[in-house]
């Protein structure tokens, strides 16, 4: 009875153990094929292995043994480059008890290899996922694994250091002194798991500087100014001007202003806002150098247009940075934005032109249009975690700004939001953002490379015209719509690759001047609508004999005979 007994359990052990194990996806990874370029045995062998360990890593896969696939093949008298089509490959996944199979392949593309990695159902033979990206010879091997990872939907989590400063000095206005419980900046993101490649790297950007450092180097300098005004003796020639050099106002609402030497403080409780007042406003058209915002106020506005004014210390209650606050304050150069602060408002900073690096804390949610518009000097500014929209020409015209990182969170870049940024030498647009407005990142004329959300579907007019330096760009399969102008005067582009299957059109011009592309690659499966792709102007016929289009082989008749698209020369199949 007890030998029944344990033959029993042991039978009910193996069973929970075998559908525990149906549970996993059953995978069949095959070695990679190569198009306009050769891999070696080795090289493939470390691909599919590399492929197979992300996939067995998740916990949620069982990969089918190489083995059983090289058996299976020569039984079936299949070569490896068979596997390439969608149908052979189901079919061998099929004879190996497979759900999934697992396609790679590394293609030439403008000088540089295309590895493409995706998903198939054995039953549909339809593609569930495919990741794409460029990468050189060298860093090939690098790449695969943290592209499998990305088509699996791991995610990079990113660690928040946490960070202190004291500052303190005495003077005739008092000067700002920093409290341990002031803001506690944020410090560049951590990887803790491999990001989705951007370019040649294997992890998406960061800002490669330290940001507390450089906001303690901001208070410290603002702190200096004040303390260097403070100690400034007013001649008697600037009494005799009539300058205003000592007063105190009563604002109202329990705001007081103090002014000297240079030096405005406003202290009490409540909103600075604009105001009638004809002391205040003689004040404010005065030589005022720095601004002090003391503990108490949670709202300011109406320093616009102050001409002299160079630095701004605000305590840690401030939470709102209103309208045009700032605008036009052409010489603010320091200026601190404290933790408390969660909404910038509408061309806040607009024409700081003289303003140079701005830390921003986490916790800020909305930034109006055009905030740091015109700012021209600006060279540094981080995007918070925490801001989820980018607004309208929220930089437009940053000409200096040459390292910007749009965070993780973001899902909407506006209109003209980068537009002008013309130092901007890389781009990398995270997969949670499905919107981009129109010109948004027009005239970016020294970036270099793209890496794409792989979640838009629409790329709209004008977005990357006049992009100059732009040398190839890999438009991803989420991408349904390209507007007009898209890519217009990108005069250096050479290699355009379009992998949707269901392109429904590309906008008029979208390749106009683009004088210098030479493969244009269309996987949609039906040929798009297109208008004078090339700009319909007398070098077009040029432009079409010199530009190979590469579709895919089953569609090539419908593009010889599609309206528009039978005008390139040179139309061939994409392997």
């Amino acid at each position: 009875m007890k030998q029944t007994f344990l033959i029993a359990i042991g039978f009910l052990i193996l069973t929970f153990c075998a559908n525990a194990q149906n549970e996993k996806l059953r995978v069949a990874v095959f070695d990679p094929t190569s198009s306009g370029t050769t891999i070696d045995e080795g090289t493939k062998l470390a691909v599919q292995e590399l492929i197979s360990s992300a996939f067995v890593n998740t916990g949620k896969f069982t990969v089918v043994e190489r083995s059983m696939i090289d058996k299976i093949m020569r039984e079936q008298a299949f070569q490896n480059s068979d596997v390439a089509d969608n149908s052979q490959a189901t079919e061998l996944g099929r004879l190996a008890g497979a759900n999934k199979v697992v396609l790679s392949a590394v293609s030439l593309v403008g000088g540089r290899n295309m590895l493409s990695i995706k998903i198939i159902d054995v039953q549909t033979a339809t593609v569930d996922q495919q990741k794409t990206k460029i990468v050189s010879s060298n860093d090939l091997l690098d790449a695969v694994e943290p592209l499998a990872l990305e088509l699996l939907g791991e995610r990079a989590v990113y660690v928040k250091q946490n960070t202190e400063f004291v500052q303190s000095s005495t003077s005739s206005i008092s000067v700002p002194k920093q409290s341990t419980s002031e803001p506690k900046q944020q410090e560049k993101p951590v990887a803790k798991k491999e990001t989705p490649a951007y370019g040649n790297k294997t992890n998406a950007p960061s800002l490669s500087v330290n940001l507390e450092e450089k906001n303690a180097a901001i208070i410290a300098q603002i702190i200096k100014n004040i303390e260097y005004l403070n100690s400034t003796v007013v001649s008697n020639d600037k009494k005799k001007k009539g300058e205003i050099t000592d007063t105190v106002i009563n604002l109202g609402g329990n705001l007081a202003a103090t002014f000297s030497k240079g030096v405005l403080a406003i202290s009490g409780n409540g909103a600075i806002t604009s105001t009638n007042n004809e002391a205040w406003k003689k004040i404010l058209s005065s030589k005022i150098k720095a601004l002090i915002v003391e503990e108490g106020i949670m709202s300011i506005a109406g320093f616009n247009k102050m001409s002299n004014l160079e630095t701004v210390y605000l305590y840690s209650t401030v939470s709102n940075i209103g309208d045009e606050t700032f605008d036009g304050c052409k010489s603010l150069k320091y200026i601190n934005i404290p933790s408390s602060v969660t909404k910038i408002g509408k061309s806040a900073f607009k024409s700081c032109n003289s303003l140079e690096m701005l830390i921003l804390p986490d916790g800020i949610s909305q930034i109006g249009d055009a905030a740091f518009s015109g700012c021209s000097s600006l060279s540094l500014i981080n995007i918070p975690e925490s801001l989820t929209s980018i607004s309208n020409k929220m930089f437009y015209k940053c000409k200096s700004l040459s390292g910007i990182v749009i965070p993780s969170n973001v899902t909407t870049i506006g209109e003209d939001a980068f537009k002008a940024c013309s130092a901007i030498t890389s781009l990398y647009i995270p997969d949670n953002v499905v919107k981009i407005g129109t010109s948004a990142f027009q005239d970016v004329t020294s970036v270099t490379e793209i890496r794409f959300s792989e979640n838009l579907t629409y790329i709209p007019n004008d977005a990357f015209n006049n992009c100059k330096l732009l040398r190839e760009i890999i438009i991803p399969a989420s991408v349904t719509n390209i507007g007009e102008s898209a890519f217009e005067d990108c005069e250096t582009l050479y290699s355009v690759f379009i992998a949707g299957e269901n392109v429904v059109s590309i906008g008029k011009k979208c390749f106009e001047n683009d004088k210098n592309v030479h493969s244009l690659t269309v996987l949609s499966i039906n040929p798009p609508k297109i208008d004078e792709l090339f700009g319909g102007g007398k070098h077009e016929d040029e432009y079409y004999e010199r530009c190979v289009l590469y579709v895919q082989g089953f569609c090539a008749t419908k593009y010889q005979k599609g309206n528009n698209w039978d005008k390139f020369k040179t139309i061939l199949p994409y392997k």
